[in-house]
């Protein structure tokens, strides 16, 4: 009797064992992360969005530094000539041969912009897909959800957009792909324009600064549209953006001076379309206070200067050359490098070498572009559209930019950080 209460008990226990050994005993959540359930609610969401919106600079403490900075002072500035990589030779050894069209694709910058890029574009995508339970669960409405959707899938169709500059044949990735089975072989333009479209449905005024409104989103959808050559379109948005207004509602328009707009007290001045936000002393050891520019200090001991070196991204002979112009005119045959027309130079020269500096006529606004510091305004003029601050003074520009091309068809030329 006793042998067969045994055996029941032994049959009773492994039944519950096989019992409680389903798929989900064996799915153990990870400690310390929310999942999202927890995260859909309007305040969650409004936290995720602003993760995703902290990768505009291109950097963040995960091991994407200065190598995938959206300024892009690697990729084109250097690339393009208007900066050379400066420091010394032995110093990030591999911007070199990106300088030199000669990088292979085992060059180290590449894969922490690629891994830069897609974790951006994956924070936006959860966003997306966090709003849509919350709306499924009930804690939001949809029309509190419409403007988070909006605002991800306008950094979402700009994160794209900066992977496909970089490399063309990118995979797109939205909140429905399968990452098992994804591939590159389609064109990504479509879904580019189609998200930062969606971004031109925002508000104007959005309440903050730093986020995305119905002019931005106009601004950057159209230097999608003059990178792929359809500049009748981007007119059309330019001069819609050129009447829009700041994320948070105030007017757009020009400065009395022009040194004024590169002044730390002018942050977010009259020009200032769009502005990445900073913060320092925040506990994040820098890393949200421009940390992609950090190497750009120019070399000084004792802590002379903020960041105590490194003395990269100088411009270049051909950059300062650009700047002339003939009775106030740039020389848009390019012939501002020949002997003529180049600025003198003192490269070479030692301190006790006797010098006469150039009396050429120069745009001045050489004085402000030409100064290397960790801004991401960019040191060349063109730079001001897009990535971090675009201004209605250049918006101007493009405009008529824009309308000569759709004349002339005049090729562009620049590189991948201009417009």
């Amino acid at each position: 009797m006793k042998t067969k209460n045994l055996i029941l008990l032994m049959l009773i226990v492994t039944m519950g064992f096989f019992y409680g050994c389903k798929e989900e005993f064996l799915t153990v959540n990870p400690k310390g992360s929310l999942d999202q359930i927890t995260l859909a609610t309007e305040d969650g969401i409004d936290n995720m969005l602003i993760g995703a919106y902290s990768m505009l600079d291109g950097t963040a403490n995960m091991g994407y530094g200065w190598e995938s900075a959206s300024s892009n002072w690697v990729f084109g500035a250097i690339r393009g000539m208007t900066g050379n990589k400066g420091t010394d030779a032995g110093d990030q050894p591999d911007i070199n041969p990106i300088q030199t069209f000669s990088e292979t694709p085992t060059n180290p910058y590449l894969n922490v912009k690629w891994r830069s890029v897609y974790e951006a574009i994956a924070r936006c995508n959860n966003v997306i897909t966090t709003t849509n339970l919350a709306v499924e669960l009930g804690n939001i409405d949809q029309a509190t959800a419409d403007p988070f959707i909006q605002q991800a899938r306008a950094l979402r169709g700009w994160y794209h957009f900066e992977a496909w500059r970089m490399w063309e044949m990118i995979p797109y990735v939205d909140e429905t792909t399968d990452p098992k089975t994804v591939t590159n072989d389609g064109d990504p333009i479509p879904s580019i324009i189609a998200d930062l479209t969606e971004g031109t449905k925002l508000d104007e005024n959005m309440g903050q600064i730093g986020r995305f409104n119905k002019t931005v989103s106009e601004v950057l959808l159209a230097k999608v549209h003059m990178q792929i050559g359809d500049y009748s379109s981007a007119l059309t948005l330019l001069n819609s953006a050129k009447d829009g207004k700041k994320p948070d509602g105030s007017a757009i328009g020009l400065a009395p001076t022009y040194g004024e707009i590169f002044q730390i007290d002018q942050r977010n001045g009259i020009e200032s379309v769009y502005t990445i936000q900073y913060s320092v002393n925040d506990g994040s050891g820098g890393w949200n206070g421009g940390w992609g520019e950090v190497l750009n200090f120019p070399y000084k001991g004792n802590n002379g200067s903020p960041g105590g070196c490194c003395g990269f991204f100088q411009p270049t002979q051909d950059f300062v050359n650009s700047f002339r112009t003939v009775g106030g005119l740039p020389l848009l045959d390019n012939s501002y490098n020949s002997a003529a027309n180049a600025i003198e130079s003192d490269q070479g020269l030692a301190p006790s070498d006797p010098f006469t500096e150039s009396t050429k006529e120069v745009d001045p606004r050489l004085d402000w572009s030409g100064v290397i510091i960790p801004d991401l305004i960019g040191f060349v003029i063109n730079h001001m559209l897009v990535l971090i601050v675009q201004r209605s003074r250049f918006i101007d520009f493009l405009i008529k930019e824009t309308s000569q091309k759709l004349v002339t068809g005049l090729p562009d030329g620049l590189p991948m950080d201009t417009v």
